[in-house]
């Protein structure tokens, strides 16, 4: 995968689909208690995009204790893990595509008739054989 930085989304140059984000997970320490995006916000100066929570079973917690019903109740569903973005970088294969597969169909597609598009190297290869 590459990082394209580009202040427009950029687009696969086979399927025209966007290219995602390149994002990086952060994990919330235990410590901490956060229960929306915008609390998660507060701890980084990157966008956050996207949060992944964690219900705290009916009767325990990360350690396996017993908590009475109104410690249940503050602890409810909390983040466990947010992924940033910094606002211009793309995920990109190959710098240009969405996925291996969009690459190498353009490629597979430029090799055949009418545009014949290949390497120095294989034409070289070619006259090497025939001679």
């Amino acid at each position: 995968m590459n990082r394209v930085k580009s202040a427009t989304q950029p687009l696969c140059h086979w399927c025209g689909k966007p290219l995602r984000k390149w994002t990086h997970d952060h994990d919330v320490p235990k410590e901490l208690t956060i229960r929306t995006k915008a609390e998660a916000q507060k701890l980084t100066n990157q966008t956050v995009v996207s949060l992944k929570y964690w219900e705290t079973p009916p009767e325990q917690d990360y350690d396996g204790l017993r908590f009475t019903p109104e410690e249940k109740l503050a602890k409810g569903r909390h983040v466990y893990r947010y992924a940033t973005w910094d606002g211009e970088s793309y995920r990109a294969v190959c710098g240009f595509f969405c996925s291996n597969n969009c690459a190498m169909d353009l490629g597979n597609a430029a090799t055949q008739p009418p545009h014949n598009v290949v390497g120095k190297a294989y034409n070289d290869a070619l006259r090497k054989r025939r001679a």
